[in-house]
């Protein structure tokens, strides 16, 4: 049974169509992510009658990059600029390899601590003893200040050679935090806490200056403490509006979590006129068609959803809406199982789960490569020679059957048959093809 009960972002596309329809130019619609712009576009298009200039449309990163003037860096980028800050402060033969798996969580709690507007020398002070505990901190609850007090509890005796080098690296942390972030200004780069950090330092200072002239924020939830006050701020500035993704079913239930965040934005005076009662009801429309089905296995699902989708198709027919039609998986492992039971006949598929590298057939030859090298380091492993389980699955990889295709299969086949435990290969040139490989084994 279909759904005829319009969606959320055709509403907002609907109402704002119809109040800016004369100056759609002058309007920006920010989103928390890219593809809820996309979706919306097509929200839009179908509103529209006649040709108009279209609205700005963006994410909020792309917004707050836009007023902070800084460019969001990639990951990798951060990280190496993390690494730098600490060699500068604090010299050693760390690697940069090792350091990359805790410079990125470092990286990701400089985040937080900006994106909530806390300063970095309270948030890594030294807590250790009980009166600064009590001086400085009396806003802390007692379950708080209890869990602080066994951290450190640890620490007031004698201290071992990790504690001291945790201690080292804690006091260490707001020089690294203040240094890392001035060699990022000085890039015009940054993350996206440090870029909304900066967007609320200049707001305060009355110098945050604004391009856009009307502006809608659509399907907001959960806004960390900077970003709720940009939204505040903005209310002020220029004409804005807030579209809250709502539903009678977790506003008027306070034991619904769905809406635990926005039942609290409706009290806030800059929010309070974006909230409109009546509240939709769009989950308890009656409207609903539910199956259950057992199923043994994960893998099962995405099989038995692949026929409930064929069926689905065969029973609509052309009225059949694939941008309509949703799918949620429980674990992200399954989307490669769920991609190989779709219909044949649905030719495109949007899915907000990226590919993982990890099942990329490259990364597969590039595991396989590195095991090799492991086993030929091995005591056992005679100089020259290679594994020959170890090369078997090389040859069997399909990027380097392409190569040569029968020639692979014969040596694979020969090795097989031979059955030796070590295989000497040497190539007649320098590049790793098949056809350059001669095989030798005993």
């Amino acid at each position: 049974m279909q759904n005829n009960t319009p969606s959320f972002l055709a509403e907002v596309a609907d109402q704002l169509y119809a109040k800016h329809v004369h100056h759609m130019d002058e309007l920006t619609i920010a989103f928390p992510n890219k593809r809820t712009g996309q979706v919306f576009k097509q929200c839009l298009a179908a509103q529209v009658t006649k040709p108009i200039w279209s609205p700005q449309i963006l994410t909020i990163e792309a917004l707050v990059e836009q007023l902070s003037h800084l460019s969001i860096a990639p990951t990798f980028t951060l990280v190496f600029e993390l690494y730098q800050t600490f060699q500068v402060l604090q010299p050693n033969k760390e690697p940069f390899e090792r350091f990359y798996v805790w410079g990125a969580m470092l990286l990701q709690d400089f985040d937080v601590l900006d994106k909530y507007l806390i300063k970095a020398d309270q948030l890594f002070a030294n807590l250790s003893k009980q009166k600064e505990l009590e001086l400085s901190y009396e806003y802390l609850t007692k379950a708080q200040k209890a869990a602080i007090r066994s951290f450190w509890k640890s620490f007031d005796q004698r201290l071992s050679t990790h504690q001291r080098d945790f201690l080292q690296l804690w006091k260490l942390l707001p020089q690294v935090y203040k240094q890392f972030r001035e060699r990022l200004l000085a890039q015009r780069i940054g993350y996206e806490g440090l870029c909304y950090r900066i967007v609320c330092d200049t707001l305060e200072q009355g110098m945050l200056a604004l391009k856009h002239q009307r502006l809608a924020l659509v399907g907001f939830n959960a806004l960390h403490t900077a970003e709720e006050k940009l939204f505040a701020w903005l209310k002020t500035q220029i004409p804005t509006d807030f579209y809250w993704d709502i539903d009678a079913y977790y506003m008027e239930d306070e034991r619904q979590e769905a809406g635990y965040y926005l039942r609290a934005h409706q009290h806030k005076p800059y929010f309070q006129q974006s909230f409109v009662r009546p509240f939709p009801e769009r989950i308890q429309d009656p409207a609903k068609n539910i199956k259950l089905f057992a199923v043994a296995t994960e893998v099962g699902q995405a099989q038995v959803i692949g026929a409930q989708l064929q069926a689905l198709i065969e029973e609509q027919g052309a009225q059949f809406q694939p941008s309509q039609t949703a799918i949620v998986l429980a674990n992200e492992a399954l989307l490669l199982p769920m991609l190989h039971a779709l219909p044949t006949s649905i030719q495109q598929v949007s899915t907000t789960l990226g590919y993982p590298l990890r099942n990329t057939a490259i990364y597969q030859l590039l595991e396989h490569l590195l095991a090799l090298q492991v086993a030929t380091s091995q005591a056992a492993c005679p100089p020259d020679y290679l594994p020959t389980q170890a090369v078997t699955t090389i040859l069997s990889h399909p990027h380097v059957r392409h190569c040569d295709e029968a020639l692979a299969q014969q040596t694979i086949s020969h090795l097989q048959k031979s059955s030796p435990i070590y295989t000497f290969l040497f190539p007649r040139i320098s590049a790793f093809t098949i056809h350059q490989l001669r095989v030798y084994e005993f």
